[in-house]
């Protein structure tokens, strides 16, 4: 059985470039949005066809940052109503190891930004060390105007970030598991997998302008 756990990490000081590359990488996305929208895209292959060359030129962004913000940008559309309005905090995914490396010991954390890889002295809370042995797939970087934490997961291995963490949600996958599982989410979305963390993404987005 696979089983994945996602770590929280956290930056020394802040960053510039990280603030700069997240705006620009906020713009990318919805530059995808706008194209998918206005063409009634809904493939991922179908947008990366159309957009790819001409979002990595204008925005300057890393190979895989490209495709992770046309990903992004058709999970948006596919689950909206009207055309999604991209937040300025939106958050970045990062690939290991294609835009994002992580140094051996955990002290260093690589990632791509507009001026090229970066190094960043991170800290790790001890209750993820014993899981520094496993692979590194996939990290998102978080970015709250008040200095929150938040946390989506989708199954029980999420379980102990739904209880470290004050603000957690989950899409609608994680109801199968509900019988193993003592922390839930304090929400859960009504769909399933990418459409339920767009949903999430909204309900959060429709909050903050209250």
């Amino acid at each position: 059985m696979k089983v994945v756990a996602t770590a929280k990490v956290k930056l020394a000081e802040v960053s510039p470039v990280l603030d700069d590359t997240m705006k620009v990488y906020a713009q990318a996305v919805q530059f995808c949005v706008d194209i998918a929208w206005r063409q009634k895209i809904k493939s991922k292959a179908q947008l990366q066809q159309r957009c790819y060359y001409e979002v990595k030129e204008r925005f300057g962004l890393q190979a895989q940052l490209v495709i992770n913000a046309i990903t992004q940008a058709v999970e948006m559309v596919k689950s909206a109503h009207s055309k999604p309005e991209v937040s300025k905090e939106l958050s970045i995914r990062f690939n290991f190891p294609r835009c994002a490396s992580i140094a051996h010991d955990w002290t260093f954390l690589s990632l791509s930004t507009i001026e090229g890889r970066v190094k960043f002295q991170i800290t790790l809370p001890e209750v993820f060390e014993h899981y520094l042995e496993w692979k590194l797939v996939e990290s998102t970087l978080i970015k709250d105007y008040k200095g929150r934490f938040f946390f989506c997961g989708d199954s029980p291995n999420d379980e102990p970030m739904f209880h470290y963490f004050r603000y957690t949600a989950g899409v609608k996958n994680i109801l199968h598991f509900v019988y193993r599982m003592k922390h839930m989410p304090t929400f859960i979305a009504s769909k399933d997998g990418g459409e339920g963390f767009a949903e999430i993404v909204e309900t959060i987005l429709k909050g903050r302008s209250k």
